[in-house]
């Protein structure tokens, strides 16, 4: 079971940025957080937005999809985009995300004296 949390951008610039041939477009944006209802750990969050070109309306839409690796962290599992122009789908990406490994590194880090100032 889920929390759905919705949100919606008012005013200011977008805050997402979208780069085309003929420039680049920051349209306002509005979506969903979906929680565990008991935990508060993020399942998905949606995206959508839509800007109005010369010929076409162009509406955006991401979902993103979350889920425990298995190192304890929350990580995305799967992204799905779609643009749609018109109403008519006119691109679809998706994405998978696993397995995520866990990496390290190791520095010895060395402080030595600085001489003192006469």
């Amino acid at each position: 079971r889920c929390i759905v949390f919705n949100y919606r951008q008012h005013d200011g610039p977008g805050a997402l940025t979208i780069y085309d041939p003929k420039g680049r477009a920051q349209p306002r944006v509005a979506g969903a957080i979906w929680v565990e209802r008991d935990s508060y750990r993020v399942v998905r969050i949606t995206m959508r937005s839509i800007r109005g070109e010369q010929d076409a309306d162009v509406r955006e839409e991401a979902q993103v999809d979350y889920a425990m690796s298995a190192h304890a962290v929350l990580a995305p599992a799967s992204v799905t985009h779609r643009e749609y122009r018109n109403g008519a789908l006119a691109a679809e990406n998706l994405f998978t995300y696993a397995p995520f490994r866990r990496f390290g590194a190791a520095a010895d880090v060395k402080f030595t004296e600085m001489p003192q100032k006469p």
